[in-house]
């Protein structure tokens, strides 16, 4: 019995020193869990959208490559009817930046098929505009005070301004892209 008596003292002394202790560790583990699992969330959150301007990019990409084909298929001016997004150079500029302007019936071109575009939020879009009519070997050949040096040969070129307009998943992505495009004059 002399034991048990020791043991009881023993067992009284006991403060919860090593439950408190523990239930302190569980809690820092458990922060560090919930942070580590907010930090996966948001990592995912980015990488969905930076897919999402990735495919708003390729569909503005692809939209840029259906209008050289369709420039460099037309056979004269008569395919630009300021309608559209076939659009000659007396027109004023639309204003390419103006979201409402991509949502309009008859303000651009589509185009099919392509790159997922039953995924897209919307069918890629584009606009042609005839810039001018540019002459480059004359103006290649042209000396310092403007005289024609050597054989100068007559190769005009007509400037378009493409401008493309793709979405991504969502219709918030959005990615327009613009650029100078030349071909032998029609």
């Amino acid at each position: 019995m002399g034991l048990n008596k020791m043991n009881y003292f023993k067992l009284n002394k006991q403060n919860g020193t090593v439950l408190v202790l523990s239930l302190v560790i569980l809690s820092v583990l458990t922060l560090v869990a919930v942070t580590g699992m907010k930090a996966s969330v948001n990592e995912e959150k980015m990488t969905g959208n930076l897919r999402d301007r990735e495919l708003a990019y390729q569909a503005a990409e692809a939209a840029l490559r259906q209008a050289r084909a369709d420039v460099n298929a037309m056979t004269s001016f008569a395919t630009l009817t300021n309608t559209d997004g076939l659009l000659k150079s007396d027109v004023d500029d639309p204003d390419y930046y103006d979201p409402g302007m991509w949502y309009v019936a008859g303000n651009f071109q589509t185009i099919a098929g392509g790159i997922a575009s039953g995924q897209l939020a919307n069918v890629p879009r584009y606009v042609i505009q005839h810039i001018t009519r540019k002459d480059w070997c004359k103006s290649a050949t042209e000396g310092a005070f403007g005289e024609i040096q050597g054989n100068a040969k007559s190769c005009p070129s007509d400037v378009f301004l493409l401008t493309a307009h793709g979405t991504g998943l969502s219709e918030d992505t959005t990615m327009a892209l613009q650029e100078y495009f030349g071909r032998p004059v029609f």
